[in-house]
């Protein structure tokens, strides 16, 4: 899956673009440089809730339950708050 990154003006600017974009895409959205948000599908906000777990109640399982290799997680390269790509 590849990404999108807009300036906030672009985004001011595009928002029916950016909204087409994160069907397929997450579009990330900067300021001054500086990643500030992203926009979603709601299908992909969907699959990132799961089953509606917080965080707090996946990691409260004992961990002989849980095996590290069924955690999926995306990766993504972020330092300093700056995009640099992934």
């Amino acid at each position: 899956m590849s990404s999108v990154v807009m300036t906030s003006q672009e985004f001011n600017r595009h928002v029916s673009k950016a909204q087409r974009d994160c069907e397929t895409n997450p579009v990330f959205v900067t300021n001054r440089g500086n990643l500030s948000c992203v926009l979603l599908s709601y299908s992909e906000y969907k699959r990132l809730l799961g089953k509606g777990e917080s965080i707090a109640d996946a990691l409260a399982v004992p961990s002989e339950e849980v095996d590290i290799a069924d955690i999926e997680f995306d990766r993504v390269l972020i330092e300093d708050d700056r995009w640099t790509g992934a």
